[in-house]
């Protein structure tokens, strides 16, 4: 049975992200693991309203707008790697997501 791990980063910080997924590839690579990516879909952008008072909508700063970036790799290899790839120390802003799916070849 073959293993494959999805790690998708995601970070409102592209120079930090970019740095980050250097870096796992890096180590990826190093480790031997088959690698898939990095994949980079387009940015999102979100926009929150910002009110002036509590009791009062009608009032409003300008919307409050941010932008995500993000980036996801997939790994086929040996458990032990992986374990150690997922188990990174990642900037506390980057937000990180594994995700393993068991594939069976016949």
């Amino acid at each position: 049975m073959t293993f494959v791990t999805r790690l998708t980063l995601r970070s409102g910080d592209r120079v930090a992200l970019e740095k980050t997924m250097g870096e796992l590839k890096h180590t990826v690579e190093k480790k031997g693991i088959q690698l898939k990516g990095p994949h980079t879909p387009p940015p999102i952008s979100y926009r929150a309203p910002q009110y002036r008072r509590m009791d009062d909508t009608k009032l409003k700063f300008s919307p409050w707008e941010y932008t995500v970036y993000e980036r996801w790799v997939d790994m086929v290899g040996y458990d032990d790697s992986i374990k150690i790839v997922t188990g990174m120390e990642f900037p506390k802003c980057i937000h990180v997501e594994v995700e393993v799916t068991q594939i069976n070849k016949k």
